[in-house]
């Protein structure tokens, strides 16, 4: 017999959450809910023509346990069907992992990545004007850094379950403890809150500085074999890797934490309770995170001025 709880739906705010709920009341009324999970998972299966079986083990350990919900198990079922989603699912428990727990993740992803490309493109035409062609290595490497740093924002903040037991070390304890993003609903005290934005930063800063390590290391590299290639050694100068590392990861610890968490804010408090239609919700989602990228990007191009980078 399976064990398994009941969903609650999908995933609020947060970093990581359980996947399915204690049940609670007399012994009658667990034996009845729990015949009446057992009911609604084998109905799950039968539907989708598989078995427990076919479950990675820690998710045929949770369903052991009464912690996979159906929700959850309907989402990984509808996942594994898909052509390369679902081989990538399989191969990546931590990719997995955000896509269960966070329906909106592949969605948000690619707004990231479409949005924030054309709107850094447009941010940084805006304000190089006429320089823009001339400039077109500072550009790259700006976009460079874009794209790597969208993947990881996405990442970080995006809930996720966990099919594990409780966290072994204090560290992950204490994380596994903070709120997604400082102002997620839920019983948060105003220091926890606090926290979380500052560790964020923090987060925010160490992806901010090994993006700029890769992507503005990347483009460097080309553009200088370029110049050897054509002979004209020193025409083009980008910033020194490392000064440019360093400047945008406390670009992202200052201006992107702070961007990212009120967009996470108004998704949750705003567009989650009051926006019911899903055309309408993606639309105001890709308006909301498209002026946030368009912000970031006329902001990092002044900054990058500011401190001699550019």
């Amino acid at each position: 017999m399976h064990r398994a709880c009941h969903s609650n739906g999908g995933a609020g705010g947060g970093t990581t959450f359980p996947t399915g709920k204690l049940r609670t009341g007399g012994d009658d009324d667990d034996e009845d809910a729990e015949q009446s999970a057992d009911q609604e998972v084998d109905a799950i299966f039968a539907k989708a023509g598989m078995g427990p079986s076919s479950l990675p083990a820690d998710m045929q350990a949770a369903l052991a346990k009464g912690t996979l919900s159906a929700e959850i198990l309907r989402r990984w079922l509808a996942l594994v069907k898909m052509p390369l989603l679902g081989a990538l699912a399989r191969l990546s428990p931590a990719f997995r992992n955000r896509v269960l727990g966070n329906p909106r993740f592949l969605l948000v992803l690619f707004i990231e990545l479409a949005m924030g490309l054309s709107a850094k493109t447009s941010a940084e035409y805006k304000q190089r004007g006429d320089r823009f062609f001339k400039e077109i290595n500072f550009v790259l490497s700006d976009l460079a850094l874009e794209v790597v740093g969208d993947v990881a924002i996405v990442w970080l903040l995006s809930p996720k379950v966990s099919f594990k037991g409780k966290p072994l070390s204090a560290m992950s304890k204490w994380a596994g403890n903070l709120p997604g993003f400082a102002l997620q609903r839920g019983q948060f005290p105003v220091q926890q809150r606090l926290v979380t934005f500052l560790y964020r930063g923090l987060q925010f800063g160490a992806i901010g500085f090994a993006a700029s390590i890769v992507g503005h290391g990347a483009t460097k590299y080309f553009v200088e074999k370029q110049e050897f290639a054509s002979g004209l050694v020193g025409e083009k100068h980008l910033a020194p890797v490392l000064d440019n590392s360093i400047w945008w990861g406390a670009f992202m610890a200052a201006s992107s934490n702070t961007r990212y968490q009120v967009v996470s804010t108004l998704e949750e408090r705003l567009l989650d309770p009051f926006v019911h239609t899903p055309l309408l919700k993606t639309v105001l989602t890709f308006a909301l995170r498209f002026g946030n990228t368009f912000v970031g990007g006329a902001q990092w191009v002044e900054f990058a001025a500011l401190v001699g980078l550019q």
